[in-house]
C-alpha cells in the first residue's frame, strides 16, 4: 500500500504543476488552505478530481465535490486514502 507522505507528495506536485496563471509564485504548507490562496479553483478541482481518480483508481462521488473535502493537501490525501482503505 502506498503511505501518506507518498499520496500528498504526488497531490503536491500535481497542484504545483497545474496551478492556475498568476499564482505561480504562492507558497503553501500540507495544512494550508488551497481554496482560500486561489490556488485551487473549480477547474483546479475537476483537474485534480481527474488526476487522483487515474493515479489511485479510485473514484470521487458527488457528494464528495465539496470545498472542505478539496481544502488542502492533508484533506485531499485523507480522501485518498479513505477510498484506499
Amino acid at each position: 500500500m502506498i503511505s501518506s507522505k507518498a499520496i500528498a507528495d504526488e497531490i503536491r506536485a500535481h497542484i504545483i504543476e497545474t496551478r492556475p496563471p498568476g499564482k505561480q509564485e504562492v507558497t503553501f504548507a500540507d495544512r494550508s488552505s488551497l481554496v482560500t490562496s486561489g490556488i485551487l479553483d473549480s477547474v483546479g478541482v475537476f483537474t485534480l478530481v481527474a488526476f487522483i481518480e487515474h493515479r489511485f483508481g479510485i473514484e470521487v462521488s458527488d457528494d464528495e465535490l465539496q470545498w472542505n473535502t478539496f481544502e488542502s493537501v492533508d484533506a485531499i490525501t485523507r480522501l485518498v486514502e479513505s477510498k484506499l482503505a
